[in-house]
């Protein structure tokens, strides 16, 4: 079976997925020997060389660049792997089996709790439980997924559904954003929520894109966040989305039960998953045993990391959005940053507090809030911290293949 791809740095017919990203076969062993080799190029023509299939061999250092640029990942290439060519007489196989699975697809229910994998059901018995067909098919889904994400990100008008005489503050504008973002998930209700089930891997990815796409509407309804650079909206986009998955999954629990539970994980479909259970889904899906019983012990440990500080607080909705805010423009000096983009967060950030202060001492008549706001500190410092353990818990997955059967957004998350 042919597929119609072609290759995202020299505009040939691709041959597969290589370091996720759809690419002929002289382009990834090109970008392969580079990593291998830690092969350094230079530019003679300050970087604006152009990459086509006539051209590609005319400038290394700007093909290495568009690798990169399109999404292959150094950390993917495997020096003592080789890809495998389809023999057959046909042409080649777009369906081939590559060194590695695909990078531009990532799990985001492990980045909100990091176990979905004992959640997803998958529909082949041996080591590789998503076939070659579905790979391609996610990959695709996932593609057009980034483009959507992509062209709302172009505009800088926020996407409002609303008309109203007054500006609404930094926090007003969260609010009804939020309240427009938990209306797209009508089925987390008390009247709706079950016992969860394992999802197929169309459901789960399903779930996943859409709620990706949900967040970045919800990004583009501040006016802060929509008034920067495309670029610098990416960038804190990717920062910001496992945190307010986090955050509006714990509301989605008290939606449905009056409180949440530490182990207890609220789905998008309106089921619910008991995360103490996991050595059940292991022994159900030994394929993925591996990984559950690495992932599960952490997953637990972050739940109750940030749901006891949750459950202790039981923040007010005003409490929650702000707790967002903060950790969306809480920026540092990483890579890709402007100076202009540290400006306006640090301006947005002012403006919180301010906004905070007058919620406490106007709206609920406290002038000493010291305690909650120490409260809510701790919360963010939770996020921080629960996403410096998923990194850390990608990289062992990765290091040791534990992850085969995993999929992972990497455009949404690196």
């Amino acid at each position: 079976m042919r597929a119609n791809l072609t290759c995202e740095i020299c505009l040939l017919d691709a041959s597969g997925l290589h370091f996720g990203v759809a690419s002929c076969r002289a382009c990834a062993a090109f970008f392969r020997r580079s990593v291998v080799l830690k092969l350094v190029y230079k530019c003679q023509k300050e970087h604006h060389c152009d990459v086509t299939k006539k051209q590609r061999f005319s400038c290394r250092c700007c093909r290495f660049q568009k690798c990169l640029d399109r999404g292959m990942r150094p950390s993917m290439v495997q020096p003592n792997s080789q890809d495998k060519l389809d023999a057959s007489p046909q042409g080649v196989n777009l369906l081939s089996e590559v060194s590695t699975p695909p990078s531009t697809i990532t799990t985001i229910i492990r980045e909100t709790s990091p176990s979905i994998s004992g959640i997803c059901e998958t529909k082949s018995n041996d080591s590789n439980s998503i076939s070659q067909t579905e790979k391609m098919a996610l990959y695709e889904k996932q593609k057009s997924l980034k483009n959507r994400v992509n062209s709302m990100f172009e505009s800088s008008v926020p996407l409002t559904n609303f008309i109203l005489p007054i500006k609404l503050s930094l926090t007003q504008q969260a609010l009804v954003a939020l309240n427009e973002h938990i209306q797209k998930w009508p089925l987390c209700t008390p009247e709706h929520i079950r016992p969860g089930s394992p999802l197929t891997m169309e459901e789960l990815t399903g779930f996943i894109n859409k709620e990706i796409e949900n967040i970045a509407v919800f990004c583009m309804s501040l006016d802060d966040f929509a008034h920067l650079e495309k670029d610098q909206k990416w960038i804190v986009f990717k920062k910001f989305w496992n945190n307010f998955c986090a955050l509006e999954r714990y509301k989605a629990a008290v939606r449905c039960f009056g409180r949440p539970a530490v182990n207890i994980w609220v789905g998008y479909g309106g089921q619910y998953y008991d995360f103490q259970n996991y050595g059940e889904w292991a022994n159900r899906q030994p394929e993925l045993k591996k990984m559950i019983e690495f992932m599960m012990p952490s997953c637990i440990k972050e739940m109750a990391l940030l749901g006891n500080q949750l459950i202790r607080m039981e923040p007010t909705d005003f409490e929650l959005v702000f707790c967002m805010l903060q950790t969306m423009w809480n920026l540092k000096r990483d890579p890709g940053i402007t100076e202009t983009t540290l400006v306006a967060a640090d301006d947005v950030k002012k403006r919180l507090a301010q906004e905070v202060h007058d919620y406490y001492t106007i709206q609920m008549r406290r002038s000493n809030y010291a305690a909650r706001l120490m409260q809510m500190m701790n919360i963010i410092a939770s996020l921080d911290e629960i996403d410096q353990q998923r990194k850390e818990d990608r990289t062992v997955c990765r290091t040791f293949d534990l992850c085969k059967d995993d999929i992972f957004y990497y455009d949404f998350t690196e």
